[in-house]
């Protein structure tokens, strides 16, 4: 059986999606930001005592960044080796998906937000 045609194991299917995960967040400084902003929202999250169901809202919103700026990554190293001139069609394909990664973080940043200021309110009385 050839190499090309073996079947990926589970274990290295997960080493490579870990790997994919730890050179993203060495090689893009975006997708570290966003890293941290996660972790605030999760201690902002364990602070203000969220509803089971605003974790998961929260949740959602974090993964829906990270997963958009994965792709965008890959998508922008993909265009860089097959395109190594800047073409209109390559700045338009980053553009978009850089842009894809801002409208989730904007929504994001203004859901967390709603959802914080009411965990707020409820937790000291406003």
């Amino acid at each position: 059986m050839s190499k090309k045609s073996r079947k990926t194991s589970l274990f290295d299917a997960f080493r490579y999606a870990s790997a994919g995960f730890i050179n993203t967040a060495k090689s893009e400084r975006s997708f570290r930001i966003e890293l941290v902003l996660a972790v605030l929202a999760i201690i902002a999250a364990v602070i203000l005592q969220l509803q089971p169901v605003e974790w998961v809202l929260i949740i959602i919103f974090i993964v829906i960044v990270l997963v958009l700026e994965l792709i965008n990554s890959a998508l922008e190293s993909f265009i860089d080796l097959t395109t190594p001139d800047i073409h209109p069609l390559a700045k338009y394909a980053k553009d978009a998906t850089a842009a894809a990664v801002l409208v989730a973080a904007v929504g994001a940043a203004v859901g967390g937000s709603f959802l914080f200021v009411s965990a707020g309110l409820r937790l000291w009385g406003g």
